[in-house]
């Protein structure tokens, strides 16, 4: 008899953290926002050469939607973030391609202070975000790396990070486009 109370005691409490009611993880996961978003990736240079220059055109969303699921009723609603400005010389990025960490330094967003940096990878940094203290929503920017960093059809993530904790803040993924020969 015990045996069975016991065998039914732990399947109850099996099914409970199935459901996701019971959370015994110490971890609080909250996956990064997209706050800074690559907006679009072009292969061609200003005089419109090809040259696979992976210019990145970013843009601060200023706020994001999330539809949600309540548990109580069912009902569908939204939770609407605003997201602050980004203090300019306190976050630097970081490229991903095709999932693998390039070595592309940019160790601040501020476009004044990016210019006197090590800075590898990357020919310009500009745009009205880069200008000034903050980044403010709504404002956009770009990135125009060296040549051959990012080819055809390649998964481009961007990683905004706070330099004071060197946490992420931001990430944003898009694929590059096709070249149209």
């Amino acid at each position: 008899m015990l045996l069975v109370l016991l065998t039914v005691l732990i399947a109850a409490i099996l099914l409970l953290l199935c459901m996701g009611m019971i959370n015994f993880s110490m971890d609080t996961y909250e996956p990064v926002p997209e706050i800074i978003a690559i907006q679009e990736i072009h292969h061609e240079n200003e005089q419109k050469e090809i040259t696979l220059a992976g210019r990145l055109y970013l843009v601060h969303k200023g706020r994001e939607e999330k539809p949600v699921v309540e548990r109580k009723n069912g009902r569908f609603s939204y939770v609407v973030k605003e997201y602050d400005p980004i203090i300019l010389s306190d976050h630097s990025a970081v490229i991903y391609v095709n999932g693998i960490k390039r070595h592309i330094i940019i160790n601040t967003l501020q476009g004044s202070e990016f210019i006197p940096t090590h800075h590898y990878g990357v020919e310009t940094l500009g745009g009205t975000g880069v200008r000034g203290y903050e980044w403010m929503a709504g404002e956009w920017a770009w990135l125009d790396l060296k040549n051959q960093i990012i080819t055809e059809n390649a998964e481009v993530t961007l990683e905004i990070i706070r330099n004071s904790d060197k946490k992420v803040i931001s990430r944003s993924t898009k694929t590059a486009p096709s070249i149209q020969r």
